[in-house]
């Protein structure tokens, strides 16, 4: 993944470890095509995703006290996708969703990384009308 810094980060949740790509600092930008600025993402915003953010730690842990066999789930901002991966690994039939034009790319090597099959994934940020066909 050119243009940036990344790093593997392993946590642990409900005794299993998970591996997760993540970018390797906050302060980071590569947006050389401007996909990023055309879903208006700014220069100061545009490494927010690839963080491990608290609260993804923790609904991803109780995320975890779930059944989720048979269940329909769709992920809205899945970052790194660590509740997705979670998910999948659990029985969930999970669709993950992003704004972030490298959110498709993360999650895909997340999975690989996880021995996880592809996880379905759909570019779409909060309020996007491209969303309402998830359901």
């Amino acid at each position: 993944m050119p243009g940036y810094a990344i790093k593997l980060l392993t946590v642990r949740i409900a005794d299993v470890d998970y591996r997760l790509w993540v970018l390797a600092d906050k302060q980071q930008f590569a947006d050389a095509d401007g996909a990023a600025a055309r879903t208006g993402i700014s220069s100061a915003n545009w490494p927010l995703f690839g963080q491990l953010w608290p609260a993804g730690a923790v609904l991803a842990t109780y995320l975890a006290g779930l059944p989720m066999a048979g269940r329909h789930i769709l992920e809205i901002g899945c970052g790194m996708g660590l509740s997705s991966l979670l998910l999948q690994r659990r029985g969930g039939d999970i669709t993950a969703s992003d704004q972030h034009p490298l959110a498709a790319a993360f999650l895909a090597r997340n999975c690989a990384e996880n021995g996880l099959p592809p996880i379905p994934f759909v570019a779409a940020g909060w309020g996007d009308t491209a969303a309402t066909a998830l359901g």
